[in-house]
Order: C-alpha cells, then sequence, then structure tokens
C-alpha cells in the first residue's frame, strides 16, 4: 500500500498539438450513433479490447448508480475522428471528512478498471488536450479517477496537471491477478506451490462426484435461467448474509442485468456453471472478449465449502478455456490467497488524484497523502488486508 506524492518538474510541458480538440457533452444513455461508433472503434483491439471499457458498460453504470448528478462524455478528435473518450461525472460529497465539489470517472466498485479511452499512436497530445479541457472546467476541486491501471493513460493527464502547479497523488489500490493460459499445459504456468493444492483439489474432486457426476456449462447466450442460477446461488452465502451480493441492491441487480443483456448480445457473455445432479454448485458471471476471459463475480454453494467447488469450478475452466486457445484469465478484484494458488502474476491500479492549488485543495491533498495512509495501515491491521 503506497501514496506517491507529484511534485512539480523544472521542465515545462509542450503545449498540445493544435490538430487535436475536445468537446464536453451530456452522457446520455442514447449517445449520438456516430460519437458509439468512434468510442467502439477505439476499442476493437489492443489495450481496450476489454468489456470494462465499452459504451455499454458505461451506460449500464449510468443507468444503475447514477441519481441527479451531472455526467459528461469527453471527447477528443483528430478533425472529425474521434480519437479519445473520457466519461465523467459530477460530485459534490464529502472527500474523507472535507466536503468537496469532485469530478470523478465515471466508475466504481464494480468497474473492474478505468482510463482514458484513446488512440495509442497519439496519446501524449490526446491526454494534454483532455488536461487542457478539463483544467477550464471550473467546477471541480478534486479530480478523482479511480482503478487506473499502472501502464494506463490516465497516468499522463496527473503529469500534465502537475506541470502546471496542481497537486497530484496517486493511491495503489487493488493488485488484479491474470493468468497466462497454455493450450498444450493448461497448468504449466501455475506456481509450484499449486501442484500440492490441485493434488488435493483431485480428491475433492472426485468426492464431490461420487454419486452425481459433474457437469460443466457455459452459457454464451443470455438464458434467463442461467443468470437467475448465478444470482440465487450468490445470495445464498456469506454475500447474501452481509448483504454485498447482487440480488441486495436495486442498483447493482440492474447494472449486473444490462450488463449480462449486452454482453450476451454483443457475443462476448460467458457464464460457467459446475452443476451436481442438474443443479449449480459453482458458478462464474464471465465474460471472453478479445480471446480474453474475465470473472468479474463468482458464486459458490458454501455448504460443500468443505470439497472447494469454486477451485474445482476454476480448475475445470482453466483446462476449457486452454483447449480453446484463449489467452489469458483475468481473476479481476484484489489478490486473494484463493487465487494465488493459481497465478503469481497480477497488474496494479491506482487511484489518481488531482487537487487544484487552493486551500481547499491543499487540505484535501494533505489528508489524502499524510493523514489517510496511517488510517488506512490502522483499518487494515484491525481488519485485514483485503489483498494479504
Amino acid at each position: 500500500m503506497t501514496v506517491t506524492t507529484l511534485l512539480k518538474p523544472a521542465s515545462t510541458r509542450k503545449r498540445p498539438s493544435p490538430q487535436i480538440s475536445t468537446s464536453w457533452q451530456p452522457f446520455l444513455s442514447h449517445l449520438p450513433s456516430t460519437v458509439t461508433e468512434g468510442w467502439r472503434a477505439l476499442t476493437t483491439e489492443g489495450h481496450y479490447g476489454e468489456p470494462f471499457f465499452q459504451p455499454e458498460w458505461f451506460v449500464a453504470y449510468a443507468e444503475a448508480f447514477l441519481d441527479r448528478e451531472p455526467s459528461h462524455l469527453i471527447t477528443a478528435y483528430a478533425g472529425e475522428r474521434i480519437v479519445g473518450v473520457l466519461p465523467v461525472v459530477h460530485k459534490k460529497h464529502f472527500f474523507g471528512n472535507i466536503p468537496a465539489r469532485t469530478l470523478s470517472g465515471l466508475s466504481g466498485i464494480h468497474s473492474s478498471r478505468f482510463d482514458v479511452i484513446h488512440d495509442p499512436s497519439l496519446s501524449g497530445v490526446i491526454t494534454a488536450s483532455m488536461w487542457e479541457s478539463l483544467k477550464r472546467e471550473r467546477d471541480w476541486t478534486v479530480l478523482e479517477l479511480v482503478d487506473v491501471p499502472e501502464d494506463g493513460a490516465a497516468h499522463r493527464i496527473l503529469h500534465a496537471a502537475v506541470l502546471d502547479g496542481f497537486l497530484g497523488c496517486t493511491w495503489s489500490t487493488r493488485r488484479m491477478p491474470y493468468m497466462k493460459l497454455n493450450q498444450h499445459d493448461p497448468f504449466g504456468p501455475c506456481p509450484a506451490t499449486s501442484r500440492t493444492f490441485r493434488h488435493r483439489l483431485a480428491s475433492k474432486n472426485r468426492k464431490l462426484g461420487e454419486r452425481h457426476p459433474l457437469t460443466l456449462k457455459s452459457h454464451t447466450d443470455l438464458t434467463q435461467s442461467a443468470l437467475d442460477d448465478f444470482l440465487t446461488l450468490e445470495s445464498k452465502g456469506w454475500k447474501g448474509v452481509n448483504g454485498s451480493a447482487i440480488t441486495c441492491s436495486p442498483q447493482t441487480l440492474l447494472f449486473y442485468r444490462r450488463v449480462a443483456q449486452e454482453a450476451a448480445h454483443r457475443g462476448y457473455l460467458k457464464i460457467y456453471s459446475l452443476e451436481r445432479d442438474g443443479s449449480p454448485i459453482s458458478m462464474h458471471l464471465g465474460l471472453q472478449m478479445q480471446n480474453r476471459y474475465y470473472a468479474p463475480k463468482v458464486a459458490y454453494d458454501e455448504g460443500l465449502s468443505r470439497y472447494s467447488p469454486g477451485q474445482v469450478l476454476v480448475e475445470r475452466v482453466i483446462q476449457d478455456l486452454s483447449s480453446q486457445g484463449v489467452s489469458t484469465y483475468d481473476f479481476l478484484g484484489p489478490s486473494a490467497p484463493w487465487k494465488r494458488v493459481w497465478t503469481l502474476s497480477f497488474r496494479s491500479h491506482h487511484n489518481i488524484y488531482i487537487f487544484r492549488p487552493t486551500v481547499t485543495g491543499r487540505i484535501l491533498h494533505a489528508a489524502i497523502t499524510k493523514a489517510a495512509v496511517p488510517m488506512r495501515r490502522l483499518k487494515h491491521s484491525y481488519f485485514g488486508d483485503p489483498q494479504g
């Protein structure tokens, strides 16, 4: 856990290229087709070819979680071609214990990751132009971008802000595990300790299937029963008890239903189900895009926890994906012991904060860089580090 404070360098920043222009427009459920088509063209391959950067992902988030907060899409153009987009929302809330006008990326805990979606060949001029546009928007004291990958383009906006005399820092967040898959040796990339674990798992697998054979199923079309089976299974466990299951919140339920509908419509939904006697005992609400598999939500029958049905499903999913030639299994979420059995590779993410150099901005900057660090350390010592 680290907080990194950025200080203004002695050098000066070059002005953005004049051929890049930016515009703000309200972020609505029905964006103009020219915008969605230009946006989607940026996500067809490479770094942004992930579900979390698609237009429908942000539309689902806005419809589910935004109430009256005004949201906007900052769009960068090279001529008439869209070369970058950044969805943001204005909030008036308490930043820590201090009231602040915040401009946040249109994302949250269910978004997995966030970044400036753009044409990488123009990264420098796009992010510089976007920063100029953000700087001119006066109705914010704090700019907050959550869970940006360590190699994300949003870090360029932070550096541009610091060069302009703004205050900035990063806050390390989730280390999201991922596994490179091998078609010829599915478990070859696993750490050495995985061998012993999988040996024990094989015994549990046999006991699970002694009376009723286990069946692995995958659903790429959104049948109502598959999604409902997942939601029911998740709500029966500890998440349902502590109120964090999807069905415990109407907003969260709406978000995942919309995400699943759009993913099925666009061909990247993949709900995995491990079934015993026709009933699911472990499931993934998964997504597969650009030859990579993502597991944003998982659930298992906790009455069978001694047999590790969740890990049995992970093992079978790895085998299935490897046989299809899928390149990567992205576990998403924070690092956890059950994930580190399968991989030690992870992708670091950070929250990015930019503060106007006003009295309030300086107080907020100090609160993040000074006071929040020991508070977070105290919280982890008491409740445990979720990535420990």
